[in-house]
Order: structure tokens, then sequence, then C-alpha cells
């Protein structure tokens, strides 16, 4: 309801009530990530973008185990060229985790997306840690396949997609990263193949569009 509130008073213009609102609803709330979000979101509209990262620290802070809004601030941190912050983020996240795959998987997709690192062994490392803690984990085959492609090593990229349990290599996301690859390859026949095959199983998933 304040979300829905601090719009309106946006709309006409009372930016600093709209604030206070959203401020408030942090201090009665602090253990609601939504309501963090929604005060960093205000400040994001208004490309007041410091503000918004001070905000997700503090949420941060108050919520260290919460994977959602690190994951959040950490995505901010790369956005807006913190790439050194959002590693710490990323490390202390898997500290709090050390059996997450999704939190190894968050690792190594920061090291990937980080402009000034290139430790192209260890970011792969992390990913295959997280695929080892659930195979299932298509973020991760995903950061994986990516990192292969853009070595040019796609064979080694279509074997990480084969080695996905059979229930996964159906699924949308994993028929689309195969697409990817044998595009990326130059098979275009390949890629137009595996799209239609997309469409004939999810007519529904959007990117294949």
């Amino acid at each position: 309801a304040r979300w829905q509130l601090s719009r309106v008073l946006v709309m006409s213009g009372q930016f600093e009530e709209a604030e206070n609102l959203l401020a408030e609803g942090c201090q009665f709330m602090p253990i609601d990530n939504t309501c963090w979000l929604n005060y960093a979101s205000f400040f994001e509209n208004q490309n007041h973008h410091h503000k918004a990262l001070d905000v997700l620290k503090q949420a941060v802070k108050k919520l260290p185990e919460d994977i959602h809004l690190q994951e959040q601030l950490i995505n901010r941190l790369l956005m807006y060229n913190f790439p050194a912050e959002a590693r710490q983020h990323a490390q202390e996240l898997l500290d709090c985790y050390p059996d997450g795959a999704y939190c190894w998987h968050i690792l190594a997709d920061t090291l990937h997306r980080s402009p000034d690192y290139s430790d192209l062994k260890q970011i792969e490392s992390l990913y295959r840690k997280a695929l080892s803690l659930n195979s299932s984990l298509l973020p991760a085959a995903e950061g994986l396949v990516r990192l292969k492609v853009s070595q040019h090593r796609y064979q080694e990229a279509h074997d990480v997609l084969s080695n996905l349990p059979g229930e996964c290599q159906d699924d949308a996301e994993a028929l689309w990263l195969k697409a990817l690859v044998f595009r990326q390859e130059g098979k275009h026949e390949n890629a137009y193949s595996e799209v239609e095959n997309i469409l004939a199983k999810h007519p529904d998933y959007l990117r294949a569009w």
C-alpha cells in the first residue's frame, strides 16, 4: 500500500512526501525486504543511484542472509561500476551459505561481469562448483555456457547442456542456450531448428519469438 501511495505522490510532484512514506515503511518493517527494494527503486526512478545503493547497503546490514537483497545490491554495484565492492558482497554471501549452489553461481557471475577481473579458470571452477551442488541450476549452466562460447569452445558449451539432468534438457531456457551455441558457432540451420523446437514445446517462451 505504501508503494502504491508513494507512486501517486510522485505523480503529483510530492517527492519528499513519497520518500518519507517509504522511509517510514523501512523503519516499521525492517525485516521486510520488499520495503527496502521499493525504497531503493524510488531513488533509482529519480536517477539518484548513489542513494539507491545506500538504501540497499542499509538493508543488507540488517538482513545479511537475505539472498535476494544481496543479489539486488550486487547487480546495482556492477551496473554503477563498483565491481570490487560487488565481489566483496558476493563473497560475504557465499560465506553465509557455503553449501548454497545459487550463492556459488552469484559469485561466479559477479566475477564474470567484473570488467577488472580476468581469471577465467577461477570463474569456470565457481560455475562448476555451483552445478556440482545442484546439477539442475540453469543460471549456473547458462553462465558456464556463455563463458565457453566467449572462448569459442563450442563443444564444451554443448557438453555443459548435455550434462544437465534429463528433466532440464527440455526446459525452454536450456533449449534456447543450445540454439545460442549453434548460432555463435555459425550453424544457423541447427539454431533455427532448436528455436522451432522451443516454440513447439514452449509456445509462451518469449525469447524464441
